[in-house]
């Protein structure tokens, strides 16, 4: 894992970036963004690059500073951990419970775990975890536990 600098917007650059957010907002866009080179010539962005340009332009237009984190295609346990905002041994204990796959160094004292693996386990993670959210909201709605918040929420708001 390798990191590039980190990017504080100056308020210029930070107005500068709201037009290119604009430009690269939503799910798909129309036309395939192109960039402009220093000698004139036309290349078209790839999709993927397009994305983090969009990440990029969108907090930097609101005053964040950016970073780039460059990954290779395998990590260790910690990299892992870092990405899923966990500890280490929780990476080693989802490793052990088979829930997310790795292998181990020659010698067998470490585990690696491919990106592409660590990227399905964290996409399969938020599919469940709003499954879970939808039957938890469902529950509540069915119980009247919105019902109650709502009178709570009145009653507070009276005084």
């Amino acid at each position: 894992m390798h990191s590039a600098p980190t990017f504080l917007p100056t308020a210029d650059e930070s107005k500068a970036a709201i037009p290119i957010a604009a430009a690269l907002q939503g799910p798909r866009l129309e036309r395939e963004p192109v960039l402009l080179l220093p000698n004139g010539q036309k290349q078209v962005i790839p999709a993927p690059l397009a994305a983090v340009l969009a990440i990029a332009a969108q907090a930097m237009m609101s005053g964040y500073a950016v970073s780039v984190t460059i990954h290779s295609g395998v990590l260790t346990t910690k990299q892992a951990a870092d990405m899923l905002a966990c500890s280490r041994q929780h990476v080693v204990k989802l490793i052990d419970e088979g829930k997310l796959p790795a292998e181990k160094t020659p010698g067998g004292t470490h585990r690696r775990i491919r990106l592409k693996d660590l990227l399905e386990f964290m996409n399969k993670e938020d599919v469940r975890r709003d499954q879970l959210m939808d039957e938890m909201a469902a529950i509540t709605e069915e119980s009247g536990g919105y019902a109650e918040f709502h009178e709570w929420k009145k009653k507070r708001d009276a005084k």
